[in-house]
């Protein structure tokens, strides 16, 4: 067979991603169900073993994922499950309009845990819808803080 030029490669693709590519590659995986154990990440992502162990790592010192549970035996010895931890964090969220401020809290899956929204002249002043903004902010993380939400 004729030689094409190209380089040889044996075994799995490599994947050049940097570290936080690939954190946030595994993340989502891990977060959207798409991958709940180690040899489902490696073949979602084309990533290696020790790749994928280090980034596990990582997010899990992060509290962002777990791998404590099992799963079910195949043949062999049960894969380690890798469970997304959703409320390991919160995201603070507005909507502005010409008429109208809207607030939120949600966890790290998306699920909005409480809103607030309230009618405003927005066209009016830019620095006292800011201050309202954060006021609102710290109103709504202090109310779910106090009702064991964070």
């Amino acid at each position: 067979m004729p030689d094409s030029g190209r380089p040889r490669t044996r075994g799995r693709k490599r994947n050049s991603e940097t570290p936080s590519r690939s954190l946030i590659t595994i993340l989502n995986l891990v977060r959207k169900g798409v991958a709940d154990t180690r040899q489902e990440i490696e073949r979602s992502c084309e990533l290696g073993r020790a790749v994928v162990a280090d980034r596990l790592s990582t997010l899990a010192e992060l509290d962002l994922v777990d791998e404590s549970r099992s799963g079910v035996a195949t043949g062999g010895r049960a894969p380690k499950l890798v469970t997304f931890h959703h409320d390991a964090g919160c995201i603070l969220v507005a909507s502005l309009d010409q008429n109208s401020l809207s607030i939120g809290l949600a966890d790290l899956s998306g699920r909005l845990l409480t809103e607030h929204h309230e009618a405003t002249e927005l066209s009016l002043d830019p620095h006292g819808v800011l201050d309202r903004l954060v006021k609102l902010f710290d109103w709504i993380l202090a109310r779910n803080s106090d009702a064991g939400r964070l």
